[in-house]
């Protein structure tokens, strides 16, 4: 009970510093795009009897703008309060912080947080900041994103940004973080753990070690990434050469079956796209269903119905093939290059390697269906083009007219051809990020029929949806493109 009284009192005291602050954070003249993180060093230390998490951040940021800044902008989760900040050498750096609404989205509150450095940040000038922060996590579904049920709990806990659980380039604004781009980043991740638990991340373990709070694990990232995660339980680990499967000790014929499907899938992939770059090592790490599968750059987040039912391995395949991704650079991406190829290649492996007959034809069928009663849910949506999906939040639509879209581009195009175009894309423009426009002008341009109309009835206008709602399927789409 005391522990409680104390939380609501500390969180009542963020949610009265965030009225204090509103109009300060509102009025901002930093955006996240000025603001570009090159590394983290960070330790988090969940306290499972206090439900707790304390963290310990050590940031570096640069300048990418033409002016100086003033302060950083960062943002953490709406009940984890900043106890300190300091510079690199130790001196205390003035922040402000206050819990604020995100103004064009009222339901999703966070701690908005501005550290001043010494001075103001030259342009091009870099700068490392450190945070020592406490709270609690008590997850985002009030929001509308169920899968964000993030708490510290002794059977499962997983520490991701999702639910900003470490301080994050950001302003209280949710259009204005997702234009700035992803930030890629370097990170060096420790978590304290008392010695029955596994750590599991997608970096490199690069040590271990037992202390009087238990023990500590440190990883690396492999690859330059942009996020960080961290799922905590008694889990086991499954390992063959580079890639390493962690899950619940119930699920270990599951995992065997993961990790196979894993391995088919790179193998498959690679086949098609050619090798990844700098290749060296991979992990899938189970957690509980409901959670909300998720990828970054060298690892999976996968719910536990893939280990559970070999008809889930699908989501393997969907995840494994974002390793292919380029990312998108738009100010506000469709995800149709990302989520549109994801499940439709899913569809294609669960064929191919899984067996499924049909399983392509099914899938497109589904898609179709999907979108049917998204768009009856959402008529305005129908006028919707795939390139403004971003720019309207329907990037859900994707994953179903997107994958449709991607079984003709297949189709138009051929196996072979399809399949070379998609890996010198990710060739050419993996380290840097592309446009949705040089995306379509590449395959345009390594594609043996003109795409031009199929890009703009299914990319740039919406005369497509208007088909599909009208009741055709994969064949009459099909036939709209074959030779004449």
């Amino acid at each position: 009970m005391r522990l409680m009284q104390t939380s609501i009192l500390l969180i009542t005291a963020g949610l009265a510093l965030g009225l204090s602050g509103c109009s300060r954070a509102r009025n901002s003249s930093v955006t996240p795009a000025q603001v570009k993180v090159l590394n983290y060093d960070l330790h988090l230390t969940p306290d499972f009897v206090n439900s707790g998490l304390t963290g310990c951040c050590v940031l570096t940021v640069e300048n990418r703008s033409g002016k100086p800044l003033p302060y950083i902008p960062l943002l953490l989760y709406r009940a984890l309060f900043v106890d300190r900040s300091r510079d690199e050498n130790g001196r205390k750096l003035r922040f402000r912080q206050g819990v604020s609404s995100f103004r064009d989205w009222g339901e999703y509150q966070a701690n908005a947080i501005q550290v001043y450095p010494s001075r103001p940040l030259a342009p091009g000038e870099s700068a490392t900041i450190q945070l020592d922060y406490h709270g609690w996590l008590m997850g985002y579904a009030e929001t509308g994103m169920r899968y964000i049920r993030d708490r510290v709990q002794e059977d499962f806990t997983i520490l991701r940004p999702d639910c900003l659980v470490y301080p994050s380039v950001g302003v209280p604004e949710w259009a204005a973080n997702r234009s700035a781009g992803l930030q890629w980043f370097d990170y060096t991740l420790r978590v304290t753990v008392p010695p029955e638990y596994t750590v599991a991340n997608g970096g490199r373990e690069v040590e271990r070690i037992a202390g009087v709070g238990g023990v500590t694990w440190a990883f690396r990232n492999i690859r330059r990434a942009w996020r960080m995660d961290a799922a905590i339980s008694r889990y086991r680990v499954l390992r063959k050469g580079n890639s390493r499967v962690y899950y619940f000790p119930e699920d270990e014929a599951g995992a065997r079956r993961v990790m196979q499907a894993m391995n088919d899938a790179l193998g498959r992939y690679s086949g098609w796209f050619g090798p990844l770059e700098d290749f060296r090592g991979f992990a899938v790490i189970e957690i509980p269903e409901g959670w909300g599968s998720q990828a970054d750059v060298t690892s999976i987040i996968q719910t536990a119905a893939a280990f559970r039912n070999p008809d889930n391995l699908h989501q393997v395949y969907h995840e494994i093939s974002h390793q292919w991704n380029v990312e998108a650079i738009d100010p506000l991406p469709s995800r149709l290059e990302s989520e549109g190829m994801a499940t439709y290649l899913q569809y294609r492996l669960l064929e191919e390697i899984g067996g499924r007959k049909g399983a392509l034809e099914k899938g497109v069928r589904h898609c179709l269906e999907r979108f049917r009663r998204q768009c009856g849910d959402n008529p305005a949506a129908a006028d919707v083009p795939m390139a403004d999906y971003g720019s309207h939040k329907l990037t859900g639509l994707s994953y179903t007219k997107g994958m449709v879209f991607f079984a003709l581009l297949n189709r138009f195009m051929g196996d072979d051809a399809f399949g070379a175009a998609v890996g010198s894309f990710y060739r050419r423009y993996h380290r840097d990020g592309a446009t949705l426009e040089q995306f379509t002008d590449h395959f345009q341009s390594n594609s043996p029929r003109d795409l031009r109309g199929l890009f703009r009835d299914w990319i740039y206008e919406s005369r497509s949806s208007r088909w599909i709602l009208n009741g055709e399927g994969w064949k009459e789409l099909k036939n709209r493109y074959e030779e004449a």
